[in-house]
């Protein structure tokens, strides 16, 4: 398990309490050559080859619906309360799990500001509204770009150790470089 994206994960719900938002959908596909910025944070370092879900509602609960070869690898990422598989298409268990939740308001990574909060491809986006035709949920998306801002600028206890740990090696590498510089 990695143990910043158990950090991470876990400060999505207080984020979107304060926001109002019900739900945050990270939609995703092919992510070893076209990834999105918040995957490191929420998935870590592993790829996503189908057409993947990440889904975090109000309530804390963490899902990910992704194509059965990656079912082991969602689940040992250790992040998520439910992994669902899916063979031909994401569509029928995606729209399950959104008529589950009843979002009002589902924030999905677009934003015409931020690029780390900009990840999702506008095919991707186009599939995604394809999707939701006919749903009550086609109307209820919105930029999940505060959702990011804010989980990349709140730091969790790992992630401050990291930082104290690097902060000591550039001071000792400053104070190294600085002893050995002379005049001429």
């Amino acid at each position: 398990m990695n143990q910043i994206v158990f950090e991470k994960t876990n400060q999505i719900k207080p984020i979107l309490n304060e926001l109002g938002i019900d739900l945050w959908l990270t939609f995703v596909r092919e992510t070893s050559a076209n990834a999105d910025p918040v995957l490191p944070l929420i998935y870590g370092d592993s790829d996503l080859t189908w057409q993947s879900a990440l889904i975090f509602s109000t309530d804390g609960e963490k899902s990910a619906i992704v194509g059965r070869f990656e079912v082991e690898t969602a689940r040992k990422i250790g992040a998520f309360d439910r992994v669902i598989a899916y063979d031909e298409s994401i569509q029928p268990q995606l729209i399950e799990e959104l008529n589950r939740i009843q979002p009002k308001k589902i924030a999905i990574n677009m934003s015409e500001n931020d690029v780390l909060a900009d990840g999702l491809s506008h095919g991707m986006y186009l599939n995604l509204v394809h999707m939701l035709e006919e749903t009550p949920f086609e109307d209820r998306l919105i930029s999940a770009e505060e959702i990011i801002g804010k989980l990349r600028g709140r730091k969790t206890r790992t992630e401050i150790e990291r930082i104290k740990k690097a902060i000591d090696s550039t001071q000792k590498i400053y104070e190294t470089a600085i002893s050995q510089i002379k005049p001429g």
